[in-house]
């Protein structure tokens, strides 16, 4: 059974959806827009299911942090 979807989700939020081949597939705010980043430019820590908070005023936008709270028990590794 899937996990229930966190309520809530701000605009500059973003769950990790997936890592492929280097990069990160980020789906971002409540309409889930889907958005890659490099791994590297992930914060230390994040990987799949991990919710980050993201500066959009930046091009491309950029991972701050982790957001703890939305994430849950926190990171879940990487990849």
């Amino acid at each position: 059974m899937p996990e229930a979807e966190p309520t809530g989700i701000r605009p500059d939020r973003a769950v990790v959806d997936r890592i492929e081949d280097g990069r990160a597939a980020l789906l971002v705010g409540p309409g889930r827009t889907p958005i890659y980043l490099d791994v590297e430019e992930l914060p230390r820590g994040a990987g799949v299911g991990t919710w980050l908070v993201l500066d959009l005023q930046s091009t491309p936008p950029l991972a701050l942090s982790i957001d703890t709270g939305l994430t849950g028990e926190g990171p879940k590794g990487t990849g």
